[in-house]
């Protein structure tokens, strides 16, 4: 038994032996009956509370690995974001590269097809004169060079008939000599003949050479015969 004052437990009589109050059986167990209801509903109420509690837990958990998935998935996402960006910033400079590369290619065929196009130009150009064709270009060289050379001749020729104009004149102081007269007139003649054969832009001055000649000759030939 049990003391429903002090709580001292005692097994005999029915007066506790410390405060000596009466132990009544009926009460004591009315007492344990509202005790035990008590236990009962205060474990019922933990039992509540460690259920809402649990509950409570189990939100914080689902609430804390919500939002751990949440962070998670937004980091994937802005990791996302930034591989997508600097994959779009290495493909922009792979094709600026790309597109360097073709503007230099093509620069240089257009130089090289510019540099062609100038060469061919130069072995067509003769003298200042662009022509049509190489076969053309060489024509007017060969023709040039024929001109070239026609006009060489021409000079040499002009110059022939000068000489011969000259050794014309000179012949006449020389008539009073005896034979200085005819190396200059035979000369004179040989000249103006030579540059007639040549087509000297100079005939008159040949032709004019040649009749001072023939008339010295003659004029020699009367001198001989007279002296005969």
């Amino acid at each position: 038994m049990k003391c429903l004052k002090c709580g001292c437990e005692f097994q005999e009589g029915i007066f506790c032996p410390e405060c000596g109050t009466r132990y009544d059986e009926e009460e004591a167990k009315k007492i344990e009956a509202e005790r035990q209801e008590a236990e009962n509903r205060r474990k019922e109420e933990l039992k509540k509370l460690d259920e809402e509690k649990r509950i409570q837990d189990e939100i914080r958990r689902q609430e804390e690995k919500e939002k751990r998935e949440l962070e998670i998935a937004k980091a994937k996402m802005e990791q996302e974001k930034l591989a997508s960006e600097r994959a779009a910033h290495e493909a922009e400079l792979v094709r600026q590269q790309n597109e360097k590369a073709r503007i230099e290619i093509e620069n240089h065929k257009k130089m090289e097809e510019q540099e062609k196009k100038h060469q061919e130009e130069l072995a067509r150009t003769f003298n200042g004169v662009l022509y049509s064709s190489i076969d053309e270009m060489k024509d007017a060289k060969a023709k040039h060079a024929e001109q070239v050379a026609i006009e060489k001749k021409i000079k040499k020729a002009n110059t022939k008939a000068v000489w011969s104009f000259v050794l014309s004149i000179a012949t006449y102081p020389l008539i009073l000599t005896v034979f200085l007269w005819f190396p200059s007139i035979i000369l004179s003649i040989v000249f103006g003949i030579s540059s007639l054969k040549e087509k000297t832009s100079k005939k008159g001055i040949t032709i004019a050479s040649l009749i001072i000649d023939g008339f010295f000759v003659i004029i020699a030939i009367i001198g001989i015969f007279m002296s005969l």
